[in-house]
């Protein structure tokens, strides 16, 4: 190859490579280019995050200096942003102190993670004005382990706890209420699962509070025979808040832990929690009210059915109740002499004295026995031996006297 022919070849390969240098150029432009702008797409972003987000934000690096916090930071301070950045995170942060119900605790809890890089940390700071503060901190650390300086993130909580503090002490009072009363108090959900069952309740059905929560109310308190009627009432009651015996105060058996059944008084009521309907039952154990019952209903068939007078009277006199007897003795019926006083039996035969000694016997609290001629409806005289009582309350006032008599009109006869 000729000297020139040689000369013109490395001429063209060394444009050749010049060429493919300055194509490498326009790459490395291009790639930094897109570098820089991805970079200054995520500085946006972050940016972003932080001036948006509802925490206030510090950023220090390693020497606790501030390099960058949003504006939210500075206004849960009362701090200007200037005062803030390039300048010791404690520093900065020292015009705050006298906002502080304890300052001291705050600088020491700082340095105490200034001091302790690795640690994260969250405590509660409670301004003098009554804000409270949620903090947060975390060490920022690259792969390799090295520090890099703390994030600190800083939330005012302060209507969040207030209304936790609020529910916190309702729910306290309502405990306190509710145990301090006689009857159960149950509350069940749209599934008919206990979520409250208060101490009368463990005292009347016999489960613990413990042993009942989350368990379906119908297989604990509903006898046997009974509970597919319940379930079947209890079936809409998850969607509508309607129930047969909702708004209702009903007489119903209910069980006891230890299988025996025992009367109660329920009451239920639909409340809506969370979106969802729940059941409050209070039930009333009337085991000895309906043994009373059954003590008043015979005495009041025996009063009904004796052939002796019984009548019973307020403490001024008026005609509250007479048995059959009375009617039978007198010729009136009870509606006659119902709110009437006892002179409408009197006779005529005994003078006002009489009545005054009679009267002043039983107000002093004593009781009346003796014969009084009274006349029937049809103007007959009959004789009844009586015993008057007068009936007091838990204080010792008279509030009714009740007059038991018997017809002793043939005996007088007999005498005579």
């Amino acid at each position: 190859m000729r000297k020139g022919d040689r000369t013109s070849a490395e001429t063209a390969k060394l444009k050749s490579q010049i060429a493919s240098l300055e194509e490498l150029l326009k790459v490395l432009e291009q790639a930094s280019l897109e570098q820089a702008q991805s970079l200054e797409f995520r500085n946006i972003i972050l940016v972003t995050q932080q001036e948006t987000s509802i925490d206030g934000i510090l950023i220090v690096d390693e020497n606790g200096v501030v390099i960058s916090h949003n504006r939210r930071f500075a206004d849960m301070w009362g701090l200007a942003p200037e005062t803030i950045l390039s300048r010791n995170h404690v520093e900065a942060l020292r015009p705050v102190l006298n906002k502080l119900v304890d300052p001291d605790v705050f600088i020491a809890r700082l340095r105490h993670l200034y001091e302790h890089r690795e640690e994260k940390g969250r405590d509660e700071i409670t301004l003098k004005d009554g804000r409270l503060f949620d903090r947060y901190s975390s060490p920022m650390v690259g792969p390799d382990g090295t520090y890099y300086g703390r994030v600190w993130y800083l939330r005012d909580v302060t209507e969040q706890v207030l209304a936790d503090r609020s529910l916190k002490e309702s729910e306290e009072k309502f405990r306190a209420i509710t145990d301090a009363a006689p009857d159960a108090v149950i509350l069940v959900d749209n599934e008919g699962k206990v979520l409250f069952w208060n101490i009368a309740a463990e005292r009347i059905f016999g489960y613990a509070s413990g042993e009942v929560v989350g368990q379906g109310i119908h297989a604990l308190i509903i006898p046997p025979r009974f509970r597919n009627e319940h379930l079947r009432g209890f079936g809409s009651f998850g969607t509508t808040g309607h129930e047969p015996l909702i708004g209702n105060t009903v007489e119903v058996p209910a069980l006891r832990k230890d299988g025996t059944e025992l009367p109660i008084e329920l009451s239920l009521a639909a409340v809506k929690l969370h979106g969802s309907w729940c059941a409050t039952a209070i039930a009333r154990d009337i085991t000895e009210r309906k043994m009373a019952d059954e003590k008043v209903r015979k005495l009041s068939l025996a009063v009904e059915g004796s052939s002796d007078w019984v009548l019973v009277t307020d403490k001024d006199g008026g005609i509250e109740y007479a048995n059959r007897a009375v009617e039978e003795m007198s010729g009136y019926k009870k509606e006659e002499i119902q709110g009437q006083s006892p002179r409408i039996f009197k006779s005529g035969r005994h003078d006002e004295t009489f009545y005054k000694e009679l009267w002043a016997t039983i107000l002093s609290g004593k009781t009346f026995r003796g014969i009084i001629s009274n006349r029937k409806k049809n103007g007959e005289l009959f004789e009844v031996f009586h015993t008057i009582t007068p009936l007091k309350d838990g204080d010792g006032n008279i509030t009714h006297f009740i007059s038991m008599a018997k017809d002793v009109t043939q005996q007088k006869i007999l005498e005579e």
